[in-house]
């Protein structure tokens, strides 16, 4: 049966919300891959044990801001595709997403927009998120690196990325057609060098995606929306937990397919809601 929908949702706990995630995704032309973090071995363990869930094999250990986020999509896109599996659209969600359309809607969508990604962007520069252009402009993840940075800060010294390539940041959560995602990973296995640059940034997995895609061919073939619906407090390097009192502005989002983050006991009433919404 054609399946053009590939959903990869990166979980680590919250067992009970990721296994109704997991029920509200199902679809005949969707199919739903997890990978649990490595440190998450219980967690795994008993989901191997007793659901029917498509659990990723090759785990990785994933640490906040750090390449391991990339490591784990890349490893986990290489172990779907080795399966033989058929599909479009690849589509990375975290645990603590939830569906604001149903699935039909989704895969119509994406249908609609075949050789489309949907990610969102926005240049590394003076005009654009300059607040991240430290991210990769200093060293991280070495040895001694706060006298890096201080020598760097000192001198004046900054880095450039690779290959002369312009930065772009974003979301990480992506919704990207089959040959996007295929030339990033052919783009990152030919280029080792670009992955250990990677491995001293911040916040690789806000940045490698977008800058490749927009230094590519193709470019124009990106919509710059991630499809979700985030709240952010300003100074807060996380998103709001959604309640039941952001449940209008949801509503008058447009189309979005997620929602994130939730909590199974915060956002309760809103889960229900959203559930009524989507049947």
């Amino acid at each position: 049966m054609d399946q053009p929908v590939c959903i990869l949702i990166m979980a680590h706990s919250h067992e009970e919300l990721l296994r109704n995630l997991h029920q509200r995704l199902q679809h005949p032309q969707v199919r739903v891959f997890v990978h649990i973090d490595k440190k998450s071995q219980a967690l795994f363990e008993k989901l191997s044990a007793q659901t029917s869930m498509r659990l990723i094999q090759q785990r990785v250990d994933v640490q906040w801001a750090h390449i391991s986020q990339l490591q784990a999509y890349f490893s986990s896109y290489k172990e779907i595709v080795n399966t033989g599996y058929q599909f479009e659209h690849f589509i990375v969600i975290s645990g603590q997403d939830y569906p604001l359309v149903s699935p039909e809607k989704i895969v119509e969508f994406l249908v609609a927009h075949k050789n489309k990604s949907m990610i969102s962007y926005v240049p590394l520069s003076k005009d654009g998120w300059t607040g991240a252009m430290k991210r990769y402009r200093y060293h991280y993840y070495i040895r001694m690196e706060k006298l890096w940075r201080g020598l760097m800060m000192l001198t004046g010294i900054r880095r450039q990325f690779p290959f002369g390539l312009s930065p772009y940041g974003g979301s990480q959560w992506i919704n990207l057609c089959r040959k996007h995602m295929d030339y990033v990973i052919a783009f990152c296995d030919k280029h080792v060098s670009l992955m250990n640059f990677m491995a001293t940034v911040r916040f690789p997995e806000e940045m490698l995606l977008q800058t490749l895609l927009q230094n590519s061919e193709y470019k124009s073939d990106c919509i710059n929306d991630d499809m979700r619906f985030i709240k952010w407090t300003h100074g807060k390097s996380n998103p709001e937990v959604l309640t039941e009192k952001h449940y209008e502005e949801i509503k008058n989002a447009g189309m979005k397919f997620f929602a994130r983050k939730v909590d199974l006991n915060q956002s309760a009433s809103l889960i229900a809601l959203l559930n009524e919404k989507c049947s």
